[in-house]
């Protein structure tokens, strides 16, 4: 992979979204024409850790939509945590996305990343433009 790859995690309970309209929107969003997005979904918390450890590596920048994995119990979010400081320290942009307004009083089901001195970025609440926005910020960064 180049440099300009984007790779797009998402977690479980996304059962909702259509993945594969997400991919046509995020890949038509692209401004960069070498800008390649790799988009995948798991619901097996060891498959997402690979993802983030391994496969990321190989990639520019890091979108991560976890969903449930930020907030579930069978889930250390201390673990989770720390597969995504793996990659921070490699100074890639990671901007962790969430459709939904994770901060709207009564949801107590999902927290952000609390990632220390990192390249890390944050947007929920805007729905699925919430990946728009993402690519267009990591682009800006990459170029």
């Amino acid at each position: 992979m180049n440099n300009n790859s984007i790779l797009i995690l998402n977690g479980p309970e996304l059962g909702d979204l259509n993945l594969e309209s997400i991919r046509a929107c995020c890949s038509s969003r692209s401004k960069q024409p070498d800008t390649n997005i790799d988009l995948r979904q798991t619901d097996d918390a060891e498959v997402m850790f690979r993802w983030i450890t391994k496969d990321s590596e190989n990639f520019g920048a890091l979108i991560i939509n976890p969903a449930g994995y930020s907030g579930a119990s069978s889930i250390s979010y201390e673990t989770y945590c720390s597969a995504i400081e793996t990659i921070a320290h490699l100074k890639k942009p990671i901007i962790e996305v969430h459709i939904s307004n994770i901060f709207h009083p009564g949801d107590e089901t999902t927290r952000p990343l609390q990632v220390p001195e990192a390249n890390i970025g944050f947007i929920c609440g805007m729905g699925v433009q919430s990946y728009l926005l993402a690519i267009s910020a990591i682009e800006r960064r990459l170029t």
